[in-house]
């Protein structure tokens, strides 16, 4: 992200559903990631971006069209030659989404799409976020309203991971702030190294180094809203240095931790 890029990152403390990230004026490209614990949903305000999204063809996102993606699911972005783009982001927690559905897990079966009722409804509840301005009632009635739309399937919830995966993925999300090999990983999964990085990477769309990085932001996120000094959470999360923190957490996020509130 350029540095005269605006970004606010905004946490809905009253429910503690939904984040919401505004940015304008931004020339930042994304890796490869994904957000395992929420769904996103990305409002082009202005400018024009490429879109990845797995195994789906790239996609160009114009003004007021809405990208969907579901937690897990890898993707990244970038502005189309290069140009400043602003956009509003919304990430809804799961939790939120089992308290109002269940067992019944919603999935998007879009990835871009263009409609006004949503540009409207992701701008007003946005505006009452930025604003802390927001109900409960707010939060649920726009929620709801996301998940009754015809871009949306409903589907029974089902272990879709196999417990190597599942075990791979505990080890590592621990212990972020120390060093673990892949063939350490391996040997206590039981398999070869090689073979481990091809089936984790089948099966989440990221290598094991990407994935540990990634899980290295999430948790710097949670430590920034906790308020915590930025030079302790580099040391907690497995950064050699705050500097390293920061480049880190910008090319993963398109913002600098100090710009997250």
């Amino acid at each position: 992200m350029r540095a005269s890029a605006n970004a606010k990152y905004s946490i809905d403390r009253i429910t503690n559903g939904i984040d919401l990230l505004v940015v304008k004026k931004s020339s930042h490209s994304f890796p490869p990631h994904n957000h395992e614990d929420s769904y996103t949903l990305s409002l082009m305000v202005e400018g024009e971006s490429y879109c990845f999204c797995g195994n789906d063809k790239e996609k160009i996102v114009k003004s007021k069209e809405v990208v969907l993606i579901n937690p897990g699911q890898v993707h990244s972005g970038k502005p189309l030659n290069n140009m400043e783009i602003s956009y509003i982001t919304l990430f809804i927690k799961k939790k939120l989404i089992s308290e109002l559905f269940g067992t019944r897990t919603p999935v998007f079966n879009k990835v871009v799409i263009s409609s006004h009722n949503l540009y409207k409804k992701i701008t007003d509840i946005s505006e009452l976020i930025l604003g802390n301005n927001h109900s409960v009632d707010d939060v649920k009635d726009f929620v709801k309203y996301i998940f009754s739309q015809n871009y949306i399937d409903f589907k029974e919830e089902k272990a879709l991971e196999g417990q190597r995966i599942i075990s791979a993925k505990d080890l590592l999300t621990s212990n972020l702030n120390t060093k673990i090999s892949l063939t350490e990983i391996s040997e206590l999964l039981g398999i070869n190294r090689s073979h481990f990085i091809r089936i984790f990477k089948k099966r989440t769309g990221l290598t094991p180094h990407a994935y540990r990085n990634q899980k290295r932001i999430e948790f710097a996120k949670d430590l920034l809203k906790q308020n915590k000094p930025i030079i302790d959470i580099a040391y907690k999360t497995g950064f050699s240095d705050q500097s390293h923190l920061n480049r880190r957490f910008k090319q993963f996020t398109g913002f600098t931790p100090n710009q997250f509130h």
